[in-house]
């Protein structure tokens, strides 16, 4: 199956992390469901964070950007 392409731009972003933590995102890509590096499945987890927090209501969705 093919991936959508990406509404918006990418840009690279610096996090802190350590190795236990790059482990477990290789353990998430290994399931199939969180893309094919341990950089995507961060993008992955991060987007989906940001999702749970707008629903939530801890964060507003910004109205100038489309929801994914």
């Amino acid at each position: 199956m093919s991936r959508k392409p990406k509404m918006l731009p990418t840009r690279r972003l610096k996090y802190s992390g350590n190795e236990k933590i790059e482990r477990y995102l290789e353990d998430l890509v290994k399931t199939g469901f969180f893309g094919r590096s341990a950089e995507e499945a961060a993008e992955r987890l991060i987007s989906q964070g940001i999702d749970r927090a707008i629903r939530d209501g801890t964060i507003k969705s910004r109205p100038d950007e489309a929801p994914e």
